[in-house]
């Protein structure tokens, strides 16, 4: 047997009510924080007036970056990481989703290391560790607040690019269910779906190991019967918690696996259109189903366990097939987009999508290989 190593480096904090803890894991490293979010979308719920308000009532400064949008370049985690430096922080907060999480990481090295962030997209090392950064999901499909590595959108080259340093973590996670409670019932089912899908990006790996299948399997599995509850009550926090044990177990078996092709191409897709990377995935996750069941048939026979009216008498091939029309009728019943031409976006493009999906770390880890054409292939079948 192989030898393999398994490590969570980041500490997770979950549970209702979680966030009241902020002020004793920031105290761990000082009592200086500069808080990094989205502040058009979280302003208006008072959630960073109420983070904020709280350290104060302990005693902790706090500085809030709140420029942070979808259209942010790498300069974003450059002016956080001198706003580290200004108010000598000890840590950054970082409140958000994928956007957020990757450029409180972006500041949390640069930091520590000089430079720009886009050095480290671009193959500069990492020499010294990172700042601490304490994450606050605010949406459930990220990942990036306890995956390795960042993604940054480099302001020269105007793209997502990779540094898959695993150097570069969150040290502290806290995810509170409560936190979702107010997310329309759409962008719930959606984020829930991209949970199962990069679960299965993961499960489909060629670096899965025997440690961290079980606990992929896991994560599809609560998923999937987390989309059905969400489906019936997406406030009811025990259903929101379902979901986020869901996303848990797929980041930390990713910490020590990889992701593939449905992860590569919401990325590449959202650096080129600027769309919502969970309706990418969902949209995307029965054409790359369709695409490997000839090549590892037998792995797809675990669905037939959790998704409904599936006879696991069926042949491997029959049950991904049922699988993806599962996925589409979901979709379909919540009315999310099926197909990536509802997100109004330019075909002709879906090259460039291509090349960069290729140089994200995971795509030479796929059951079947992918070159720029079949990419192609498949976003032509997504369309």
């Amino acid at each position: 047997m192989d030898i393999i190593e398994f490590k969570i480096p980041t500490k997770i904090i979950f549970g209702a009510n979680s966030l009241d803890s902020l002020s004793e894991v920031i105290k761990k490293y000082g009592g200086r924080v500069i808080i990094a979010t989205d502040g058009n979308s979280f302003n208006q719920i008072g959630l960073i007036d109420q983070i904020v308000n709280k350290l104060n009532d302990n005693f902790i400064n706090s500085m809030v970056y709140s420029e942070i949008t979808s259209t942010n370049s790498s300069d974003a985690a450059d002016i956080i990481a001198n706003l580290v430096r200004y108010s000598k922080a000890d840590c950054i907060v970082a409140v958000g989703g994928f956007k957020v999480q990757n450029a409180a990481k972006g500041a949390s090295v640069v930091v520590t290391n000089s430079g720009e962030s886009s050095d480290y997209v671009n193959g500069q090392p990492v020499y010294h560790k990172p700042l601490p950064i304490i994450s606050i999901p605010t949406i459930l499909g990220s990942l990036s607040e306890m995956t390795l590595g960042m993604y940054l959108y480099d302001k020269y080259d105007e793209v997502y690019k990779e540094c898959a340093d695993s150097n570069i973590y969150v040290k502290d996670c806290i995810i509170d269910p409560t936190l979702y409670e107010t997310v329309p019932v759409k962008y719930s089912i959606s984020s829930a779906l991209s949970v199962f899908a990069l679960s299965f990006d993961v499960y489909m790996s060629n670096s899965l190991n025997i440690i961290n299948e079980p606990l992929i399997k896991y994560a599809m599995k609560t998923s999937i019967s987390g989309i059905n509850k969400l489906i019936t009550d997406s406030a009811n926090v025990d259903n929101i918690s379902s979901m986020a044990i869901s996303n848990i177990t797929c980041a930390a078996a990713s910490c020590n696996g990889n992701f593939g092709a449905i992860r590569a191409l919401s990325i590449a897709i959202n650096s080129v259109y600027s769309v919502n990377k969970s309706i990418v995935c969902s949209i995307l996750l029965p054409y790359v189903m369709e695409y490997y069941m000839a090549s590892a048939p037998k792995k797809y026979n675990v669905l037939a366990d959790f998704i409904e009216n599936i006879d696991k008498e069926m042949t491997p091939i029959e049950i991904g097939i049922q699988a993806g029309q599962y996925i589409k009728r979901i979709q379909q019943d919540i009315n999310l987009p099926m197909k990536l031409n509802e997100l109004n976006i330019d075909r002709n493009k879906f090259d460039k999508v291509a090349e960069i999906a290729l140089t994200y770390s995971g795509m030479d880890k796929l059951p079947r290989a992918m070159s720029k054409e079949s990419i192609i292939n498949i976003l032509e079948q997504a369309y």
